[in-house]
């Protein structure tokens, strides 16, 4: 008798899994957060300056605008520029785990996941892909929140 591995649904949640842990640890590790941080509050800041002088629209008030629009251009960069960090490590663990493992051992299986029917209805039958993205959301979210790396505003 062989070796049974676990069904192809808990391999790929626990792929996953896996592959979020690793992403959502590099970025804890490669992106300055205190940095982004203030680099965010100026941007709130400097929008906020752009809107009253936008709204007075005298001559003085455009060319302060415009050097307010080049300190917007110049932070979104440099933060543009820290989330990029994380990229080259992501590609890598994407590229190997799809390329080595998901694909050659699940796309030819079908349906990995069943997600259960409303109301006694047919249940959904997802691929792969439709169930990896499922679970790299709600992992992504958690590890993201774990890591204290969820975005947004005050």
């Amino acid at each position: 008798m062989g070796f049974n591995l676990a069904p192809p649904v808990i391999i790929i949640a626990l792929v996953s899994m896996f592959v979020s842990f690793v992403v959502s640890l590099a970025s804890r590790l490669l992106i300055k957060r205190e940095r982004m941080e203030v680099w965010r509050k100026e941007m709130a800041r400097l929008k906020a300056e752009i809107e009253k002088v936008r709204k007075s629209r005298d001559k003085r008030s455009l060319e302060k605008l415009k050097r307010l629009q080049t300190q917007m251009l110049s932070i979104q960069s440099k933060a543009s520029m820290q989330s990029m960090k994380v990229m080259p490590v992501s590609l890598v663990v994407y590229f190997i785990i799809w390329g080595l493992i998901l694909v050659p051992t699940y796309a030819s299986v079908w349906p990995v996941a069943l997600l259960p029917g409303l109301f006694g209805t047919e249940p959904l039958k997802l691929g792969l892909f439709e169930w990896y993205f499922l679970c790299s959301i709600l992992f992504g979210i958690l590890f993201n929140k774990a890591f204290g790396l969820s975005m947004g505003g005050d």
